[in-house]
Protein backbone atom coordinates (compact mmCIF):
# COMPACT_ATOMS: atom_id res chain seq x y z
CA UNK A 1 0.00 0.00 0.00
CA UNK A 2 1.44 3.34 -1.07
CA UNK A 3 1.64 6.52 0.98
CA UNK A 4 0.77 10.04 -0.18
CA UNK A 5 0.40 13.40 1.50
CA UNK A 6 -2.77 15.35 0.80
CA UNK A 7 -3.45 19.00 1.61
CA UNK A 8 -6.90 20.32 0.78
CA UNK A 9 -10.49 20.27 1.94
CA UNK A 10 -11.74 17.12 3.64
CA UNK A 11 -14.81 17.27 1.42
CA UNK A 12 -12.68 16.93 -1.68
CA UNK A 13 -10.64 14.20 0.00
CA UNK A 14 -13.65 12.06 0.92
CA UNK A 15 -15.41 12.76 -2.38
CA UNK A 16 -12.35 11.20 -4.06
CA UNK A 17 -12.34 14.13 -6.46
CA UNK A 18 -8.54 14.10 -6.56
CA UNK A 19 -5.83 11.75 -7.75
CA UNK A 20 -3.25 10.12 -5.48
CA UNK A 21 0.07 9.80 -7.27
CA UNK A 22 2.06 6.61 -7.56
CA UNK A 23 5.00 8.28 -9.27
CA UNK A 24 7.40 10.65 -7.56
CA UNK A 25 5.66 13.73 -9.01
CA UNK A 26 3.61 16.36 -7.18
CA UNK A 27 0.13 17.43 -8.19
CA UNK A 28 -0.93 20.95 -7.33
CA UNK A 29 -4.43 21.86 -8.44
CA UNK A 30 -4.66 25.39 -7.13
CA UNK A 31 -7.35 26.69 -9.47
CA UNK A 32 -11.05 26.79 -8.72
CA UNK A 33 -12.79 24.11 -10.72
CA UNK A 34 -16.42 23.60 -11.62
CA UNK A 35 -17.63 21.06 -9.04
CA UNK A 36 -19.83 19.23 -11.56
CA UNK A 37 -18.93 16.91 -13.10
CA UNK A 38 -15.75 15.44 -11.59
CA UNK A 39 -12.78 14.92 -13.87
CA UNK A 40 -11.72 11.89 -11.79
CA UNK A 41 -13.64 8.67 -12.61
CA UNK A 42 -13.33 7.27 -9.08
CA UNK A 43 -15.07 10.26 -7.45
CA UNK A 44 -18.36 9.89 -5.65
CA UNK A 45 -21.50 10.96 -7.57
CA UNK A 46 -21.80 14.73 -7.47
CA UNK A 47 -25.28 14.41 -5.96
CA UNK A 48 -23.60 13.32 -2.70
CA UNK A 49 -21.15 16.20 -2.47
CA UNK A 50 -23.40 18.73 -0.71
CA UNK A 51 -24.26 16.26 2.04
CA UNK A 52 -20.60 15.29 2.34
CA UNK A 53 -19.60 18.93 2.69
CA UNK A 54 -22.17 19.47 5.45
CA UNK A 55 -20.77 16.45 7.33
CA UNK A 56 -17.22 17.76 7.12
CA UNK A 57 -18.26 21.27 8.12
CA UNK A 58 -19.98 19.91 11.23
CA UNK A 59 -16.86 17.94 12.13
CA UNK A 60 -14.65 20.99 11.53
CA UNK A 61 -16.85 23.21 13.69
CA UNK A 62 -16.92 20.67 16.55
CA UNK A 63 -13.14 20.27 16.48
CA UNK A 64 -12.48 24.01 16.35
CA UNK A 65 -14.93 24.55 19.21
CA UNK A 66 -12.86 22.18 21.37
CA UNK A 67 -9.60 23.81 20.27
CA UNK A 68 -10.92 27.33 20.91
CA UNK A 69 -12.13 26.39 24.39
CA UNK A 70 -8.70 25.03 25.26
CA UNK A 71 -6.64 27.95 23.94
CA UNK A 72 -9.18 30.59 25.02
CA UNK A 73 -9.56 32.42 21.70
CA UNK A 74 -11.44 31.80 18.44
CA UNK A 75 -9.85 29.72 15.69
CA UNK A 76 -10.37 30.60 12.03
CA UNK A 77 -12.37 28.08 10.02
CA UNK A 78 -10.97 26.52 6.88
CA UNK A 79 -13.04 26.18 3.71
CA UNK A 80 -14.68 22.79 3.10
CA UNK A 81 -15.79 23.43 -0.47
CA UNK A 82 -15.19 20.45 -2.77
CA UNK A 83 -13.92 22.70 -5.57
CA UNK A 84 -10.94 24.32 -3.86
CA UNK A 85 -7.42 23.38 -4.90
CA UNK A 86 -5.29 20.70 -3.32
CA UNK A 87 -1.72 19.44 -3.16
CA UNK A 88 -0.59 15.82 -3.15
CA UNK A 89 2.72 14.05 -3.52
CA UNK A 90 3.97 10.48 -3.33
CA UNK A 91 5.79 10.10 0.01
CA UNK A 92 6.49 6.32 0.34
CA UNK A 93 6.70 4.52 3.66
CA UNK A 94 10.51 4.41 3.53
CA UNK A 95 10.73 8.18 3.24
CA UNK A 96 8.07 8.72 5.92
CA UNK A 97 9.83 6.53 8.47
CA UNK A 98 13.21 7.99 7.52
CA UNK A 99 12.09 11.53 8.36
CA UNK A 100 10.35 10.32 11.55
CA UNK A 101 13.53 8.49 12.60
CA UNK A 102 15.42 11.73 11.89
CA UNK A 103 13.09 13.57 14.28
CA UNK A 104 13.68 10.88 16.90
CA UNK A 105 17.46 11.22 16.44
CA UNK A 106 17.19 14.97 16.85
CA UNK A 107 15.19 14.61 20.07
CA UNK A 108 17.89 12.36 21.58
CA UNK A 109 20.85 14.30 20.12
CA UNK A 110 21.91 11.33 17.99
CA UNK A 111 23.46 11.25 14.52
CA UNK A 112 21.41 9.97 11.59
CA UNK A 113 21.78 6.28 10.64
CA UNK A 114 23.92 5.40 7.67
CA UNK A 115 21.73 2.93 5.79
CA UNK A 116 18.23 1.46 5.58
CA UNK A 117 18.36 -2.36 5.44
CA UNK A 118 15.73 -3.40 2.92
CA UNK A 119 14.85 -6.56 4.89
CA UNK A 120 14.13 -4.75 8.19
CA UNK A 121 10.80 -2.90 8.67
CA UNK A 122 11.53 0.73 9.53
CA UNK A 123 8.74 0.99 12.09
CA UNK A 124 10.84 -1.46 14.13
CA UNK A 125 13.95 0.71 13.97
CA UNK A 126 15.30 1.10 17.55
CA UNK A 127 15.32 4.90 17.45
CA UNK A 128 11.76 5.08 16.12
CA UNK A 129 10.48 2.61 18.71
CA UNK A 130 12.27 4.40 21.55
CA UNK A 131 10.74 7.77 20.69
CA UNK A 132 7.30 6.33 19.88
CA UNK A 133 7.01 4.71 23.30
CA UNK A 134 8.54 7.61 25.26
CA UNK A 135 5.59 9.72 26.41
CA UNK A 136 7.98 12.21 28.01
CA UNK A 137 9.45 12.99 24.58
CA UNK A 138 7.38 15.54 22.61
CA UNK A 139 8.40 13.90 19.34
CA UNK A 140 6.44 10.78 20.34
CA UNK A 141 3.24 12.66 19.53
CA UNK A 142 4.60 13.70 16.15
CA UNK A 143 5.20 10.04 15.33
CA UNK A 144 1.58 9.17 16.13
CA UNK A 145 -0.09 12.00 14.18
CA UNK A 146 -1.66 11.50 10.75
CA UNK A 147 -3.80 14.67 10.46
CA UNK A 148 -2.76 18.31 10.84
CA UNK A 149 -5.23 21.18 10.78
CA UNK A 150 -4.27 24.77 9.84
CA UNK A 151 -4.42 26.31 13.31
CA UNK A 152 -1.91 27.82 15.72
CA UNK A 153 -2.45 25.66 18.79
CA UNK A 154 0.27 23.68 20.56
CA UNK A 155 -1.33 20.37 21.57
CA UNK A 156 -2.35 17.04 20.06
CA UNK A 157 -5.63 15.18 20.57
CA UNK A 158 -7.45 12.07 19.42
CA UNK A 159 -11.03 12.12 18.14
CA UNK A 160 -13.31 10.43 15.64
CA UNK A 161 -12.91 11.79 12.13
CA UNK A 162 -15.75 12.62 9.73
CA UNK A 163 -15.68 8.96 8.66
CA UNK A 164 -16.13 7.75 12.25
CA UNK A 165 -12.58 6.38 12.47
CA UNK A 166 -10.17 7.52 15.24
CA UNK A 167 -7.77 10.28 14.21
CA UNK A 168 -4.78 11.73 16.01
CA UNK A 169 -4.85 15.42 15.16
CA UNK A 170 -2.18 18.07 15.51
CA UNK A 171 -1.58 21.49 13.98
CA UNK A 172 0.54 22.45 11.03
CA UNK A 173 2.32 24.86 13.39
CA UNK A 174 3.72 21.92 15.39
CA UNK A 175 4.62 19.96 12.27
CA UNK A 176 6.39 22.90 10.62
CA UNK A 177 8.31 23.68 13.80
CA UNK A 178 9.76 20.16 13.82
CA UNK A 179 10.57 20.40 10.12
CA UNK A 180 12.41 23.69 10.70
CA UNK A 181 14.40 22.09 13.53
CA UNK A 182 15.28 19.15 11.31
CA UNK A 183 16.44 21.50 8.59
CA UNK A 184 18.53 23.58 10.98
CA UNK A 185 20.25 20.52 12.43
CA UNK A 186 20.48 17.99 9.59
CA UNK A 187 19.39 19.03 6.10
CA UNK A 188 20.22 22.75 5.63
CA UNK A 189 17.96 22.97 2.58
CA UNK A 190 16.64 26.05 0.79
CA UNK A 191 13.56 26.11 -1.45
CA UNK A 192 15.53 25.01 -4.50
CA UNK A 193 16.84 21.97 -2.63
CA UNK A 194 13.33 21.08 -1.47
CA UNK A 195 12.02 21.12 -5.02
CA UNK A 196 14.93 19.01 -6.25
CA UNK A 197 14.77 16.50 -3.39
CA UNK A 198 11.06 15.91 -3.95
CA UNK A 199 11.92 14.70 -7.44
CA UNK A 200 15.38 13.17 -7.22
CA UNK A 201 15.93 11.71 -3.73
CA UNK A 202 14.43 8.68 -2.04
CA UNK A 203 12.86 5.95 -4.20
CA UNK A 204 13.72 7.49 -7.56
CA UNK A 205 17.43 7.76 -6.76
CA UNK A 206 17.69 4.39 -5.04
CA UNK A 207 15.44 2.06 -7.00
CA UNK A 208 18.03 -0.71 -7.17
CA UNK A 209 19.58 -0.16 -3.74
CA UNK A 210 23.20 -0.81 -2.75
CA UNK A 211 24.93 -3.75 -1.12
CA UNK A 212 26.66 -3.73 2.27
CA UNK A 213 28.35 -6.53 4.20
CA UNK A 214 26.29 -7.31 7.28
CA UNK A 215 25.87 -10.40 9.45
CA UNK A 216 28.21 -12.48 7.30
CA UNK A 217 26.66 -11.67 3.94
CA UNK A 218 25.97 -8.87 1.50
CA UNK A 219 22.56 -7.36 2.08
CA UNK A 220 20.72 -4.73 0.00
CA UNK A 221 20.47 -1.34 1.69
CA UNK A 222 19.18 2.10 0.78
CA UNK A 223 21.11 5.23 1.84
CA UNK A 224 19.20 6.62 4.82
CA UNK A 225 19.91 10.28 4.14
CA UNK A 226 18.46 10.11 0.62
CA UNK A 227 15.12 8.83 1.94
CA UNK A 228 15.19 11.29 4.83
CA UNK A 229 15.76 14.17 2.41
CA UNK A 230 12.88 13.02 0.25
CA UNK A 231 10.50 12.65 3.20
CA UNK A 232 11.58 15.98 4.66
CA UNK A 233 11.12 17.83 1.36
CA UNK A 234 7.69 16.34 0.63
CA UNK A 235 6.46 17.00 4.18
CA UNK A 236 7.76 20.58 4.12
CA UNK A 237 6.16 21.39 0.77
CA UNK A 238 2.85 19.94 1.93
CA UNK A 239 2.97 21.84 5.24
CA UNK A 240 3.75 25.07 3.42
CA UNK A 241 0.77 24.52 1.11
CA UNK A 242 -1.47 23.74 4.09
CA UNK A 243 -0.50 26.98 5.81
CA UNK A 244 -0.56 29.16 2.69
CA UNK A 245 -4.01 27.93 1.57
CA UNK A 246 -5.39 27.31 5.08
CA UNK A 247 -6.41 23.68 4.51
CA UNK A 248 -5.89 20.45 6.46
CA UNK A 249 -2.95 18.15 5.77
CA UNK A 250 -3.12 14.38 6.14
CA UNK A 251 -1.49 11.08 5.26
CA UNK A 252 -3.30 8.99 2.66
CA UNK A 253 -2.74 5.24 2.34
Amino acid sequence: MGLNVYAGSLTRYYSKDWRPVQQNEPITDGKKMAPHPSKYPRALPSEQWDELQETNERWRDEVLKVVSAKIQYPVEQWCEDVGIGYYTHNLTWQSYFAVMISAACLSYSQALPRDIPTHEPLHQHPMFRKAYLDDSNPVSYLLRTEWWIPSQYEFIFTCKGPDGQPKTVSSTKILLRWLVELNNNFFHANEDYLTTWCQSEGPRRNESGNMRWKEGQYRPVYPFVSYARHGFAVATKAAQYSIQHHVPLLLHY
